[in-house]
C-alpha cells in the first residue's frame, strides 16, 4: 500500500468511526431508555464538577400563626457532583504493506473496518467502565436489594424497585448479565408470565413495563466465596453518563527497520463517567480500571435522598 493510499485508510477509519459510534449511541440510548446515556460533551481537565442547591421540599411543614416564637433558621446547602475523566485507546498495531496488498483490498474497506471496529470496542469499554463504577458507587445499604438466596427473578426485581417506595416509577431499565435475564425468563415461562410485547422486537420487559437490558459485563457478576453473584442494577432516567470528549485520535507512522516495512497505527481518546447523586474523589486523578471499580473512590452526595440517586441494584445467584 503507497503512503498516499494510507491518508485514504486513515481518512475512512475516521469517518467511520465517527458515524458507527453515533448511530449505536443513538440506538443504545433509545433501548435504555435513557438510564444509560452516552453523549459527545468535551470539558478541560481531569474533573467536571455539578453544583445545585438542595431540595427545599422536605422544609415545608407547620406553622404557628399565633406563635411569637423566634423564626428557625436552615442554612441552604449546596450539593456538589463531580465525575472523572477516564482516557482509553489501543496498543500500537503493525501490519505489512505486503500483507494489505497481498489481499488485494483497497484502503477504503480497510479503513472503514478498522474504523467499524475500534467504534465497537470503544462503546464497549464505555459501557464497560461505567457498570464497573456504578456498581462500586451504588453500594449503599438503601439502594441494594440482597436477592443471593435465590436466582434472579421478576419477584427480586419488585423487590430491589420497591426501595425507591413512591419514586419506584422513576426506575426506567434493568441492566443485568445474560444468566441473570435466562433465570428471568425461564421463570417467567413456567409462569405463563407475558414477557414479550406483541408487535415488538423482542422486547423483554419487567412486570412494571421497563427493559431488561443483558450484557455479558464483567461488572455484573462476581465470586463470593466460591459462590458466583450476578448484580442486575434498576436506573433512573440520566442515571449513569458516559460523555464522550470528542477528542479521538488516529496516529500512524511506518516502520522501516525490518526486511518489510510496517505500518503502525495507534488510536486514542477520552471519556467522562458520571452517577446521578454520586461524587468522584478528587484525591484520585485519571484513574485506571481498578480505581474506577473501587468503593472508596465513590461517596453520595452529602443530604441527598436515595430517592434522588442513580437507582438500584439487586443482588442474586
Amino acid at each position: 500500500m503507497a503512503l498516499g493510499d494510507f491518508q485514504v485508510f486513515n481518512d475512512f477509519a475516521y469517518r467511520a468511526f465517527a458515524v458507527t459510534l453515533q448511530q449505536q449511541v443513538e440506538l443504545f440510548n433509545a433501548a435504555s431508555r435513557g438510564a444509560l446515556t452516552m453523549t459527545t460533551m468535551a470539558w478541560a481537565g481531569d474533573y467536571k464538577q455539578k453544583a445545585a442547591f438542595e431540595n427545599l421540599a422536605s422544609l415545608v411543614g407547620n406553622r404557628d400563626p399565633s406563635s411569637t416564637a423566634a423564626a428557625s433558621t436552615h442554612a441552604l446547602a449546596e450539593l456538589l457532583q463531580v465525575e472523572v475523566k477516564v482516557g482509553y485507546g489501543t496498543p500500537n498495531i503493525e501490519y505489512t504493506n505486503t500483507a494489505f496488498d497481498w489481499t488485494n483490498r483497497s484502503p477504503e474497506e480497510a479503513g472503514t473496518l478498522f474504523g467499524n471496529a475500534v467504534a465497537e470496542g470503544s462503546m464497549a469499554y464505555m459501557l464497560n467502565s461505567l457498570l464497573a463504577a456504578s456498581v462500586a458507587a451504588m453500594d449503599d445499604a438503601d439502594v441494594t436489594f440482597d436477592g443471593t438466596a435465590t436466582v434472579a427473578s421478576l419477584e427480586n426485581l419488585n423487590s430491589g424497585a420497591a426501595l425507591f417506595g413512591d419514586r419506584q416509577s422513576a426506575i426506567t431499565a434493568w441492566v443485568m448479565h445474560s444468566k441473570s435475564q435466562n433465570d428471568i425468563w425461564g421463570n417467567a415461562l413456567a409462569n405463563s408470565n407475558r414477557l414479550f410485547e406483541f408487535g415488538t422486537v423482542s422486547i423483554v420487559t419487567d412486570s412494571a413495563g421497563r427493559p431488561l437490558i443483558m450484557t455479558d459485563s464483567e461488572a455484573l457478576h462476581f465470586d463470593n466465596a466460591g459462590t458466583e453473584n450476578y448484580h442486575q442494577l434498576g436506573l433512573v432516567a440520566g442515571g449513569v453518563v458516559v460523555e464522550d470528549q470528542g477528542d479521538m485520535r488516529l496516529y500512524q507512522d511506518v516502520d522501516l527497520s525490518e526486511q518489510n516495512a510496517k505500518q503502525v497505527l495507534k488510536m486514542e481518546g477520552s471519556f467522562g463517567v458520571g452517577i446521578k447523586g454520586y461524587t468522584w474523589n478528587t484525591a484520585v486523578t485519571q484513574p485506571d480500571d481498578a480505581a474506577l471499580a473501587l468503593n472508596a473512590n465513590w461517596s453520595r452526595i452529602a443530604n441527598l435522598g436515595h430517592k434522588d440517586t442513580a437507582g438500584v441494584v439487586v443482588t442474586t445467584l
